[in-house]
């Protein structure tokens, strides 16, 4: 990786059966929130955010302990997006990457 660059990271899942996307929706919740036992302690959950900047039908952001992180959960009909950006993400960014992921 070159020094000084952001760090992205995704996983992306595209559906052809609607009735699949909420399975692998809540999978990926799970994925996203599930701690090990060395941080029973602490918790995480991923809470709505605003999903017009990524073009996205839902979104959501990942707070650990109440902190935002920089990990999202995006959905567009037929395509489901986990996502982690290690840098400052503005209206054009993230409606890049969501066209990116999106296929649009």
């Amino acid at each position: 990786m070159a020094r000084g660059l952001p760090l992205l990271d995704y996983t992306l899942l595209r559906t052809w059966l609607p009735l699949l996307e909420k399975p692998f929706l809540n999978q990926l919740y799970r994925e996203g929130t599930e701690l090990s036992p060395d941080f029973s302690e602490d918790t995480a959950e991923y809470c709505p955010i605003d999903a017009g900047p990524w073009g996205a039908r839902q979104a959501c952001q990942l707070f650990w302990n109440g902190q935002p992180k920089d990990q999202y959960l995006l959905y567009w009909q037929g395509t489901l997006a986990q996502l982690e950006y290690d840098g400052q993400l503005g209206p054009e960014e993230k409606a890049l990457i969501g066209q990116a992921l999106a296929g649009k």
